[in-house]
């Protein structure tokens, strides 16, 4: 597993995303707490998809797909989830730190809090996997 966290996140795999929340808490503004979900949900997803093409292009022109071709289905297949897996997961990690920024920073509707978190979480969770894989 460290190995594949070594090759889906990389340096730059980190801070962009990062960035990416700060730039979008600069930019976009909200009234509600529905709304943050709305604004995490597609970026998120645009997010997840720029990743994901990233590690699949990398994994082409890499010579990683060589390494594949050696190694059985089964072991190919495990891997490909692993990392799928561990992408998911710095996605979900950066989808609720930016929950919380946004919420802090704007939201002036304190009310349901925990239950608008958590259909955004299950819609930023269902984007990623759709768009990652």
């Amino acid at each position: 597993m460290r190995q594949e966290i070594k090759i889906v996140l990389n340096r730059y795999k980190l801070i962009i995303p990062i960035l990416f929340m700060l730039v979008l808490l600069l930019i976009r503004d909200v009234g509600s707490n529905a709304e943050i979900g709305l604004v995490l949900d597609s970026n998120i997803a645009l997010l997840s998809i720029v990743c994901g093409c990233d590690l699949f292009y990398a994994e082409l022109f890499d010579d990683l797909s060589d390494v594949f071709r050696k190694m059985g289905p089964k072991v190919m297949f495990s891997i490909i989830v692993k990392r799928i897996f561990v992408m998911w997961a710095y996605l979900m990690l950066i989808s609720s730190v930016g929950y919380w920024l946004f919420f802090v920073i704007s939201a002036e509707n304190r009310k349901n809090i925990c239950m608008e978190y958590l259909k955004c979480e299950f819609a930023v969770s269902a984007s990623c996997m759709f768009f990652i894989t």
